[in-house]
């Protein structure tokens, strides 16, 4: 299998959780140690190596997608961005060429966006002119809702991009944007799709 190095997740995640398994239960019982659980078992979930967290949200055009239903068939490459991050923005030129080369050969690409404003976010689709892949919204006010796509997959900054296999594991994490991240995005595709 094919694997990235986990650009953002923390390397220290096993010494937090011995840490945590050490507190008092009162304290891991409270709401605050009952939050910080839920937060590392959303961070061990998304790591790189991990089966991706399952999920179904409806689309821009109200209809549902389920990660599942791509297990078996296609890549998919989450992007979490929002139509105003710069930086999210500054990265579609590289998506929008990493669609154009990979989706012929089974890749899917779902925009995730934390806008809060839906016409900003449709007026961004369209300015950007990324409508032929998925867009769903997972608004930032609404973090405290557990099945949250964004609190599945530890993502409390953006841009965040993760690349799933066919087998719907996580294989690639990068956090933040520019030619690195992006260089080592098409590096990873250009092996796993060399090996098929």
């Amino acid at each position: 299998m094919i694997l990235s190095r986990n650009a953002e997740l923390p390397h220290y995640v096993d010494t937090v959780t011995t840490l945590y398994n050490h507190l008092n239960k009162n304290i891991q019982n409270s709401v605050s140690g009952r939050h910080f659980n839920l937060m590392l078992t959303n961070l061990n979930n998304s790591k790189v190596g991990s089966l991706a967290p399952a999920f179904t949200v409806n689309d821009i055009n109200n209809q549902p997608i389920t990660l599942s239903s791509f297990r078996n068939n296609k890549y998919v490459l989450l992007d979490f961005w929002a139509s105003w991050c710069v930086y999210c923005r500054e990265d579609i030129p590289y998506l929008k060429e990493i669609y154009k080369k990979y989706i012929p050969k089974d890749l899917e690409i779902i925009g995730i966006s934390e806008d809060d404003d839906v016409s900003a976010w449709k007026k961004a689709i369209a300015q950007d002119k990324t409508q032929n892949w998925g867009h769903i919204l997972a608004p930032l006010h609404n973090q405290k809702n557990d099945n949250l796509v964004t609190n599945k997959y530890f993502v409390y900054g953006i841009p965040v991009t993760i690349l799933i296999n066919k087998e719907g594991v996580i294989i690639g994490r990068w956090s933040g944007s520019g030619d690195d991240n992006m260089d080592a995005l098409k590096k990873l595709l250009n092996k796993a799709f060399s090996e098929k």
